[in-house]
């Protein structure tokens, strides 16, 4: 679990980049592709919809894992917090595979550049979550692989 959940924080900081290079890049393939002076040059890069798929993809991968996290750490750690958090988790990446799902079925109208101010909001949201579910994991398994001695006068652990 506390592997999994050192994965998330660096799968959650490695996101902000990634959803920063896209939304620049889809910005300027739309706005390259605009002819405005008429100078007979035209853009031969790609498109601000195959670049709204291709971030599309990444995303579908890293938002797949944060299911996984969320949903394995609810099953996991028998805390409440991490139950509570699972399940928020769960609900609000859940709404963001929906709108990568539609980018991904039409990149020509939802591009990357409307979608990415939600992607920084999952990242940091992703961020916090997968802290606090390290903390937890590691209180969790101290307390259950934890011996406690009955011997000991002292509450003091």
């Amino acid at each position: 679990m506390r592997g999994l959940n050192i994965i998330g924080i660096i799968m959650s900081i490695l996101l902000f980049p990634l959803v920063f290079y896209y939304m620049i890049e889809v910005s300027q393939a739309r706005w390259r592709s605009w002819d405005i002076w008429d100078t007979g040059f035209s853009y031969t890069g790609p498109s601000a919809a195959d670049l709204t798929f291709e971030g599309a993809l990444f995303l579908l991968a890293i938002t797949l894992f944060m299911v996984f996290q969320n949903i394995f750490n609810m099953a996991k750690v028998k805390t409440t917090t991490a139950k509570v958090l699972g399940i928020i988790g769960v609900s609000l990446v859940g709404l963001a595979l929906l709108f990568n799902m539609l980018m991904i079925s039409s990149p020509d109208n939802v591009s990357f550049d409307e979608g990415g101010p939600l992607w920084f909001m999952v990242a940091l949201l992703m961020l916090a979550f997968s802290i606090v579910f390290l903390v937890q994991s590691v209180m969790y398994h101290k307390k259950k692989h934890g011996k406690i001695e009955t011997e000991v006068i002292d509450d003091i652990v």
